[in-house]
């Protein structure tokens, strides 16, 4: 009885299912424009010897040991000066805070200063 005194919304459900498909390209563009700029900023890095040169980051599709480390090496000049237009200070120290336990992590052998480091590091992401 309540079906009868509603309106009919013939293409209701149509524009549902569009708006669904407009905010997924939306999304899956969003996405793009971003990889696009991180690409550009690991391409714009200069080489060294001992670093890997990521021309194109996000078409790596599996990580090795030493890609990691290359990428932990440049991950915070290319990203810094992205969250730094955004204003989000607090990101580029969390960041930071990220590569600094990294790095401590992977390291060999621990002695009390390294713990104490890798402490601190986890201190300042939380």
């Amino acid at each position: 009885m309540l079906t009868k005194l509603m309106p009919k919304c013939k293409g209701r459900r149509f524009s549902h299912a569009s708006d669904r498909a407009r905010n997924q390209n939306l999304k899956k563009s969003s996405s793009d424009l971003v990889l696009n700029i991180i690409d550009a900023r690991f391409d714009t890095m200069t080489s060294f010897p001992s670093l890997r040169h990521f021309s194109s980051f996000s078409t790596v599709k599996q990580w090795t040991r030493k890609e990691q480390k290359s990428l932990l090496r440049q991950m915070l000049p290319v990203f810094t000066p992205l969250l730094l237009e955004i204003h989000k200070l607090d990101v580029v120290k969390f960041l930071r805070a990220v590569v600094d336990f990294i790095i401590i992590a992977s390291y060999k052998t621990y002695n009390d200063n390294t713990l104490t480091y890798l402490a601190l590091a986890l201190f300042r992401m939380n």
